[in-house]
């Protein structure tokens, strides 16, 4: 019999008996929830990725030192939806699901990220940016090589241009 990798092989094994949970990315928004005392403003978060696991045992979620009051994992087991009254005020986000015995997922990231799946819209933007200063270079190549321009004038252009995309992938890391 093979085991997957992500198993464990025996019981005395530090690799837990089922596949760890992955968090990808999360997204939140505010809701009214019907109390006793009325209607209550609460967020409500849905978390995304893989293997959370439908078991006996709920796992604990936690979201910057918030349990969730009330959840449910998707019957395809790629998310979990739940809330918690309050709202998600330090920049720093932590979202924990942890059932125990090893078997946990962690994600933390910068409020920027939140609900983007691995920050891929600030990887998209930076991939262009590096785009960009790809074809500076090769345009320094290619037009000497034609003798279009002097190579000071080249020179001044190229610098002008790679400090202007400089100062765009900077805003870009700083402001998302």
């Amino acid at each position: 019999m093979r085991i997957a990798a992500n198993f464990a092989a025996g019981a005395h094994s530090a690799t837990p008996l089922y596949p760890l949970p992955r968090i990808s990315h999360f997204t939140i928004r505010t809701i009214q929830v019907p109390t006793s005392g009325g209607p209550r403003s609460a967020t409500e978060i849905t978390i995304h990725g893989a293997n959370f696991a439908i078991r006996a045992v709920d796992p604990d979620v936690i979201v910057n030192g918030n349990p969730l009051l009330h959840f449910r994992i998707s019957n395809d087991l790629q998310s979990i939806t739940g809330y918690f009254f309050g709202t998600l005020s330090s920049p720093v986000y932590s979202v924990i699901v942890d059932y125990g015995d090893g078997v946990r997922g962690e994600w933390t990231g910068s409020a920027g990220t939140a609900g983007l799946p691995g920050g891929r819209r600030r990887a998209r933007l930076l991939m262009i940016l590096l785009i960009l200063l790809l074809l500076l270079l090769l345009l320094a190549v290619v037009v000497p090589a034609l003798g279009g321009i002097s190579f000071s004038a080249l020179g001044w252009a190229l610098l002008i241009g790679a400090i202007i995309l400089a100062v765009v992938a900077l805003l870009i890391v700083l402001n998302f």
